[in-house]
Order: C-alpha cells, then structure tokens, then sequence
C-alpha cells in the first residue's frame, strides 16, 4: 500500500464539508456533515501511534474555520499527545480567510499552524484583518489559476507582491480541459513570473504536489467526518467520489480495517479519467513542474567567489582548506579591494569565502567598499556564530549585504560541534534565526560526512523549522582535513543516498527548494532535478594570486568518471565524482542508465 508516494507522517483531517461560499470552481461537494471531536481523538490517537518523530496534520473543508472551537480541541489535543510520546507536530490549515479574526490569528500564530489562504477571497477579508495576515509568518497564497484567467496571472502575482506576500502556491486548474492556446498563456506567464521573481528574491513558491503520484492530491493518511480511513485526500473531490470504496482503509469508530491492497492513484485515474482531461491536466502540470523546477537555475549573474582569507572560528574535521590557516596568510584590505575591482569587469556577484570571512575585523568595511563598487549581489558563506550578534546582523545589511550562506552539520550540538571541532551550534542556530527575523534569504549548506549522513532527515526537519530558502547536501570532498581523517569522514556514497533522499523529501514537503552536489546522476533516480551542478551560474574564483575560471575546471580537473560512464544516459550533464574518492572506494557504485 505505501508506495514511495505515500506521506505517511501527514495525515489530512476533514474537518467539516460544509461551507460558508459556493465557488463554481471548488471540487468539494458541500455537505452538511462534520467531525466530532470523540472521533477526531481517535483519528489523532491512531496517527500518532505509527512510527516516526515527525508528524503533520492538515486541515481540510470545506471551511475548516466553521469548525473553529473543535479545531482548537484538536490542536490543544494533539499536542498534548505527541508530547506525552516525544513526538513533534506541526500543524497546516487552508481557508478562505472570510471567518479569521484576530483572536483566530493569535491561536494560529501561537501554535505555529501554517496558513494556506485562497486568493480569491481576499477582497472578502476585513481591513484590519488583512494588514494582520500580510505579516503572518506562516502564511502561503493559494493561486488556483482557471485557463480563461490565465493572461492575468502575472499581474496578480504582481500585485499581491506588492501587498506584501511574499510566498505563493500557483496551481493550474486540474481535472478540467485546458486548450493548447490557454496552455501556451500559461507558460508564457509562468515564465514572466520566473523573470519577475528573478528580480525579487525574497518570493518563495510552495509546489506540494511536486513529488505526488498524481497532481493536486496527495497520497497520505486521510479522515472524512465519518471516521472513515482513506489512503489519500481525493476523497474530498465530487469529480472522484466512485473511488472511495477502492480508498478506503478501515473504520475509526468501529477499529476495523481494510487488509486488501489499496490501488495506486495513478492508475484509477488513467483507467478511468476522460482521456482529453488527463492529457490537459498532465500538460499543465508539466508546466508547473518545468516552472518550480527551473527556480534552481535563476542566477543569471555571473558571479566571483574571493577566498579572502583562511581564518576561520571553527576547526571542521572535512574543511578542505586543511592546515592552510597555519601557514597562509589573510589576504590585506588592499588586496581584496583589487580583487574586487577586477571582479567588476566581468561579474555583477560577489561571494565571499574563506576560511570564515565575518571574523576579519575589515569585513564590513570590504562589503561597504563592494556595495560601493554596484555589485547587484553580494553573498556571504559562513558558519553562522558572528550571525548570533543582531547588532553584526543589521551591520552586516546595512553595509551591503543580500545573500546569506550558512553551514549547519548536525541538528544537535554533539553532532555539529564534533563535525566542527567547536561549540558553535548554539551560535549558529542563533545566526540563522537573526537573519531570518530581519527578513533575509539565508541559504544552507550541510557537508555529508560519515558522522552525520545517517541523520539528514532531521538536520533537514531543522533548516525547514528555520524557514531557510534553500538548502544544500554536498558530498564531502576528500582535501585538506577530509584527506587527512578520510577513514573517520568520508562515507561510501551508495550508503549514503537513502537519508539523502530522506532529507531532500523533508525539504520538498516544507516547500524549500533543495539540492545535492557531488552525487552522479546514477544515484539520484527519480531526484536528477535537484543535482545543483546543473545550475551553477559561471563563477570566477579567486585565491591567492590565482584566478580559476570553476565551472570550467571543476568538470575537467577536479571531478573524473569511470570508463563505464559513456554509455550512461546522463553522460553529457553528469560530472562525475570527486577525483579523490575512487582513489579509495574505486567505480564499482557507479553503474551507468541505460534507458
């Protein structure tokens, strides 16, 4: 039954299918039929006692908020329980938004349940109640776009930005037909919106059904007003109410359940969906899909990464600039200025790296001179501690920079701070948690080593809870310290790939975008759209007295493939591995698709 689809750790919750509107385009059909609470208590009950740490409950309607006094139960309820059973538990909530209120928002908000808000309503919504849901820090725009609205969207996204939301789920109209001129609309606003948010990157795009078996729904636990248990959210949909029975998986209130096998979604709907609906319905999610999916590659600005000095705070077990710190040099003021000067020929992006570049007592001076110099884009890579001081936090803005890049290696202090030979966990939570209170993009990056590969999955859990924007698994490169303590830190990377997979599914239900680097394509079935190689913007390197054109002589010099990898499939995009793991471990991982 739990195919890998199958969010088992969510469970969806109907709380009511009566409604306060009667939207032409909703697929729920409206009943006058709600849940107890007697019956929402086993529902949670039998949700927490499956195995797994995590857990997550949406509510659905109709307009879950009629239902508000039993939601609140629930909520009260829940948490009790999953704390009684060292669980965690999070909460998601979509509504209209016409019955909120401000004693509503402070329950939601003190509760920390996410809020997915339609738009269609929001002219609906009471002024004061509006300027409150703006602010919301939990808060995603549901747009729902109908193929004769199509034309429209850009400028509404536009002007809901400039509202000031600033995260979004854009969803075509599914199930319904889409003509090829409305598709070619459709992408063509899809792509305005890429150019737009290129422009804004303080936007974050939630896209839920990316990994689902079929668009739209989802495959998860599921419980209708009755008691009754299905194995996904579809059941709300009057267009697929002949597939309940097929659905079904036991009875709350009677404890009986179903032992037949539950049939896959993607099947019933292509055996018995009209064929002209589920050509358009693919087609448009195909567009949706190629939109989210090309996020990953927006950075047109050509960047220079200035390696400026090898100080650094912490004493990383995998640093792969090694011992450099003991017998290099910091580069001067003055010659990270010239450095930048040349960058400027070429580059409109700034990214300093070190070593740890925030502990140079001149850093705020390089990034005013940067700013100074019309760099559109200067990012910072560090580990995080000076981030925990808010005054070197608004410094640091102020000053010039837009980027953040922080490294997190373990979701608990002993593991991070073994990793980083340091205590630095605290301070580095604390950094992204600053950054993230100023309304900064912070994008994270967590070395896979041995110690800590096992635990993706909730190092994962944790840069969600942060609300990152981006995080990154990189495979341990074996230089400098990885080379010296290579037995203690570098994994074999078939065993690692599971918990990455774990972790990047974590990030991709949270709505993050996420990537891996230095893992081949042939590891990466099913996930090829995450590797980040393939959107690397063209980056300058510059260390030392060295300038290094990287995305040329990363592919060249410092990766290799074995002799069986021409005849894989992904040949001409795949770069290979790190040279120095098959001096150890060989080629023997790497087996070449075929087809």
């Amino acid at each position: 039954m739990h195919n890998k689809f199958f969010q088992k750790n969510n469970l969806s919750l109907i709380l009511t299918l009566q409604c306060n509107l009667h939207c032409d385009f909703c697929p729920v059909k409206i009943k006058n039929l709600s849940l107890n609470f007697n019956t929402a208590g086993k529902a949670i009950d039998f949700f927490l006692s499956l195995p797994g740490k995590k857990k997550r409950i949406k509510f659905f309607g109709g307009e879950p908020l009629l239902e508000i006094d039993l939601l609140k139960k629930i909520v009260l309820y829940a948490e009790s329980q999953a704390k009684k059973l060292k669980k965690e538990i999070t909460f998601v909530l979509p509504t209209n938004g016409t019955l909120l209120s401000k004693d509503i928002l402070t329950f939601l908000q003190d509760h920390k349940i996410d809020l997915i808000l339609s738009i269609h309503h929001l002219i609906k919504i009471d002024k004061s109640i509006f300027n409150s849901l703006v602010h919301f820090s939990g808060i995603c725009l549901n747009m729902d776009i109908l193929p004769e609205k199509a034309g429209t969207l850009l400028s509404e996204f536009r002007r809901l930005y400039k509202l000031g939301f600033k995260k979004f789920n854009l969803l075509p109209a599914y199930y319904i037909s889409w003509t090829e001129e409305e598709l070619k609309i459709l992408e063509q606003q899809f792509i305005k919106i890429k150019n737009f948010y290129s422009q804004h990157k303080d936007i974050q795009f939630a896209n839920p059904g990316l990994l689902g078996e079929i668009p739209l729904y989802n495959s998860c636990y599921t419980i209708d007003p009755n008691g009754q248990l299905f194995s996904s959210n579809i059941i709300l949909s009057k267009h697929f109410e002949q597939y309940k029975d097929l659905l079904l998986m036991g009875d709350l209130k009677t404890q009986k359940f179903n032992q037949s096998p539950i049939p896959s979604l993607k099947r019933l709907i292509q055996n018995n969906l009209d064929k002209k609906i589920l050509k358009s319905t693919l087609q448009a999610d195909h567009l949706l899909s190629k939109f989210i999916n090309s996020l990953g590659n927006l950075n047109p600005v050509k960047k220079a990464d200035i390696k400026i000095g090898y100080s650094c705070n912490n004493y990383c077990k995998f640093c792969v600039q090694g011992r450099k710190r003991d017998i290099l040099p910091d580069m001067t003021t003055g010659e990270v200025k010239k450095i930048l000067n040349k960058a400027r020929r070429n580059c409109k992006g700034i990214v300093f790296t070190g070593g740890e570049p925030t502990v140079r007592p001149d850093f705020l001076e390089l990034i005013r001179y940067t700013k100074s110099l019309g760099f559109e884009r200067i990012q910072v890579q560090s580990n995080g501690r000076m981030f925990a001081y808010k005054k070197f936090c608004q410094a640091s803005i102020r000053s010039g920079v837009n980027e953040f890049g922080l490294a997190l290696h373990g979701h608990i202090p002993e593991l991070h701070n073994y990793l980083t030979s340091s205590e630095s966990f605290f301070e580095t939570i604390q950094g992204f948690k600053n950054l993230k209170e100023l309304g900064q993009p912070v994008y994270a990056n967590t070395v896979i080593t041995k110690s800590n590969y096992r635990h993706l999955e909730e190092i994962a859990g944790l840069l969600a809870s942060l609300k990152v924007e981006q995080f990154q698994f990189a495979f341990v490169h074996a230089m400098g310290s990885a080379e010296e303590h290579f037995p203690s830190i570098v994994p074999r990377m078939a065993m690692v790939i599971p918990y990455v997979i774990k972790g990047l599914n974590t990030g991709i239900k949270a709505g993050i975008q996420v990537m891996t680097e230095a893992i081949p394509y042939c590891l990466m079935p099913g996930y090829e759209r995450y590797i980040v190689e393939a959107f690397i913007p063209s980056t300058e390197i510059y260390e030392l007295d060295m300038k290094i054109e990287f995305d040329k002589v990363r592919p060249k010099l410092a990766k290799i493939k074995g002799k069986e990898c021409p005849k894989c499939k992904y040949d001409k995009v795949c770069e290979g591995t790190w040279r120095e793991y098959p001096k150890h471990f060989g080629f023997s991982e790497f087996r070449p698709i075929l087809s």
